[in-house]
Order: structure tokens, then sequence, then C-alpha cells
């Protein structure tokens, strides 16, 4: 896949969690994407947030209660 999303709203962290999500094979908890980013965790949890209200990226709860996060739209999960 490997496409970036085209959004004048996305900053720069916030654009490479949604790369760093679009080439993932599975869903990502936030320290996963934390550890593939240039972003530290609170970071890349700031940007997953607003990647989700923007309706970019969903979220479900995955073992051991942690949030998993793909792309919307790639597995029926919340937004």
């Amino acid at each position: 896949m490997s496409e970036s999303v085209d959004d004048p709203q996305l900053g720069p962290t916030q654009s490479e969690v949604y790369e760093v999500l679009d080439e993932a094979e599975e869903p990502l908890t936030r320290g996963q994407i934390g550890d593939r980013t240039r972003a530290n965790s609170n970071a890349a949890g700031q940007a997953l947030d607003r990647l989700r209200k923007l309706g970019h990226v969903s979220h479900r709860e995955g073992p051991g209660g942690k949030y998993l996060y793909r792309i919307a739209g790639e597995g029926g999960d919340q937004q």
C-alpha cells in the first residue's frame, strides 16, 4: 500500500504515524507506533487521537486491554 494521507490539517508527526500504520501488516499499539517513529509515546498518542478525530485511523481493544490502531476502513474497528 504505502500511501501518504493528503490532509493539510496534519502535522509531520501525524503524517509519520499514518505512514507507519499504512505500512504495517497488522494493527499496532501506541508503543509499537512510538518505536517505529521518531515520536515519543506521548506525541504518538496525541497524533493517533488527532488522526482518529479526523477519521483516518480506527482502533479496537486488544489483548491486555491495549488499543490496537490501523488505518480506518481496514477491519471494522471503532473510530
